[in-house]
C-alpha cells in the first residue's frame, strides 16, 4: 500500500520500500539458506542504482508483480507464488540482459 503512495520519482522512499517488501517476502519463506543467498546478493539487486535506472513503465511493472505475488501470498497458493516470483525475477533478468545495469 505504502508503495501506491510514494511517488515514482522518490527513489530513496522506494529504496526503503522495495528492500522491506523483499525482507518481508524473505522471511517469511523461513528459508535459512535462501534468506542468505539474497542477503549476499543485495547489493547487486535491491539498491538505488538499480531503482534508479528503472523506467516509469519497469517501475509500474515491477509494483504489479509485487501485489500479485502478495496476493498470491494471501490465498495460500504456492504453485501461483511460485509462478509470479519466477516472472519477476525474468523482467529483473531481461532488464540486466538489456544492460541497463552495467
Amino acid at each position: 500500500r505504502e508503495s501506491r503512495k510514494s511517488p515514482l520519482e522518490d527513489y530513496q522512499s522506494r529504496i526503503v520500500l522495495n528492500q522491506e517488501f523483499h525482507q518481508i517476502i524473505f522471511n517469511a519463506s523461513r528459508s535459512t539458506r535462501l534468506i542468505e543467498m539474497i542477503n549476499d546478493f543485495r547489493e547487486f539487486f535491491l539498491n538505488d542504482r538499480v531503482l534508479e535506472m528503472y523506467t516509469r513503465r519497469d517501475t509500474e511493472t515491477a509494483l504489479k508483480h509485487h501485489f500479485e505475488i502478495v496476493e498470491a501470498l494471501r490465498a495460500r497458493d504456492g504453485t501461483r507464488v511460485e509462478k509470479l516470483v519466477r516472472r519477476h525475477l525474468e523482467h529483473f533478468r531481461r532488464r540486466a540482459k538489456r544492460g541497463a545495469f552495467d
